[in-house]
């Protein structure tokens, strides 16, 4: 049995790392059960996320889907986010405990999508589907120890503010070929939250995993 949190006592006992994995794969199953495909963002600040994302559900939104949002406490920030928006004031950052005690009064959207505003939280997982990274034109093409490790666990990277480049004299296309190098399988969409360009190619990404991720939930075992 479990408490409101929805994560079972005995595990408040476990070391941290396996505490977490243990709420992570009830999350899974929840989100599973529920059919809610779930995406969560990393970025850093001045990453233009918020931006990112409000764009992002907008487009969702029109192609009809079902939306909700988890983040940090940036209840302010995220004002103009079209869906249910639930925030958190973990402070230890989002884990996957945070993200079970949010859903008690905020449910994922069932059949939906839900999207999980990371920020600068530890690598853990979170029982997501989908690990986005999020930088932008404004920070250093090169990638920090840190910033390895992030993009190393990456689905997807995300290179906003596209439209900085020229500007910036940004080399978007050496941090591409640094992102390669740690994680060779991660698709990369070079976007601006704030024109759109790139748009397309990101949100038919987000739709066709979304399509694969409930055929594989509706198949047998």
């Amino acid at each position: 049995m479990s408490d409101d949190s929805g994560v079972p006592p005995g595990a408040r006992a476990l070391e941290p790392e396996a505490k977490n994995h243990l709420a992570a794969e009830l999350n899974r199953t929840r989100f599973a059960a529920e059919g809610t495909f779930v995406v969560s963002l990393g970025s850093a600040p001045g990453s233009g996320t918020t931006t990112l994302l409000v764009r992002t559900l907008e487009a969702l939104k029109a192609r009809g889907q079902t939306l909700a949002v988890i983040a940090g406490d940036q209840p302010a920030t995220l004002a103009a986010v079209p869906a249910d928006v639930a925030t958190t004031t973990a402070s230890r950052g989002l884990d996957a405990e945070a993200i079970a005690q949010a859903l008690v009064t905020h449910p994922a959207p069932l059949g939906g999508t839900l999207f999980i505003e990371r920020g600068e939280s530890p690598r853990l997982d979170l029982g997501e589907a989908k690990r986005v990274v999020v930088t932008a034109v404004s920070e250093s093409s090169e990638l920090s120890i840190k910033a390895r490790d992030e993009f190393a666990a990456a689905d997807a990277v995300v290179l906003n503010k596209i439209d900085l480049v020229s500007t910036l004299g940004f080399d978007a296309v050496a941090l591409e070929r640094n992102v390669r190098s740690v994680n060779p399988t991660a698709r990369v969409f070079q976007v601006s939250g704030r024109t759109g360009a790139g748009f397309d190619e990101w949100v038919s990404w987000l739709e066709e995993s979304r399509t694969r991720e409930f055929t594989a939930m509706a198949s047998p075992v």
